[in-house]
């Protein structure tokens, strides 16, 4: 499997490149830069993108929205609960003094154990309401791609519109924390970790 990480835009958000090294298709998960680097990372590793995934709505990973759907042309998929954030991106980038390119409206919704297949690859999504109503997480196997549900040591914000202690809290523990414990999570922001790590460390859900 290939898993590229890219910690790209105004945020050093993590945006990911999965690929199927047999078959050559792939997917973006939280395209968070309209600089080009995903388009070019996409095309250094020679692979056929099938479509373009976010975790949430929030401007920080949808950045790149625009530019990855007109180069590639493929679906871009969210949860319909967080399309107000994406609607608002610019808004809400403003607010931060952090210029929002235009982006464009996903056009699919994502729903519980909606499944994408990349060539030998399947990426069933979770959802993972707290961080914002429609925030969804991306398991493959052993793999899982967090967004801003769960990281190193920490949790998403709650304290955002939308946001939610109670609902993130429950989302974990009843979702991620029944994964195997050697699953590698690939969070929204900053460095990877294991679930095992998280139930045994994770100061916020202890």
């Amino acid at each position: 499997m290939i898993i590229k990480t890219l910690p790209i835009g105004p945020l050093e958000t993590n945006c990911y490149i999965i690929g199927c090294e047999t078959t050559g298709e792939g997917l973006i998960i939280d395209p968070a830069s309209n600089d080009r680097t995903i388009i070019e990372h996409v095309k250094k590793l020679n692979l056929t993108i099938k479509y373009i995934l976010l975790t949430h709505g929030h401007f920080d990973h949808c950045c790149g929205l625009s530019d990855v759907k007109r180069e590639f042309d493929v679906p871009v998929a969210v949860h319909p609960d967080d399309i107000p954030f994406v609607a608002q991106a610019k808004l809400h980038g403003k607010m931060y003094g952090i210029h929002v390119p235009d982006i464009i409206l996903p056009d699919t919704f994502i729903q519980e154990d909606d499944c994408f297949e990349i060539g030998t690859y399947n990426l069933r999504a979770i959802h993972t309401p707290g961080h914002t109503p429609g925030g969804l997480c991306f398991i493959c196997g052993k793999h899982l791609f967090s967004g801003d549900t769960l990281f190193n040591g920490s949790i998403g914000r709650t304290d955002l519109p939308g946001g939610n202690h109670s609902r993130i809290i429950t989302s974990i523990k009843t979702k991620l924390y029944t994964l195997d414990e050697d699953t590698v999570v690939y969070p929204g922001h900053g460095q990877q970790t294991t679930i095992g790590y998280e139930k045994q460390f994770n100061p916020f859900t202890g």
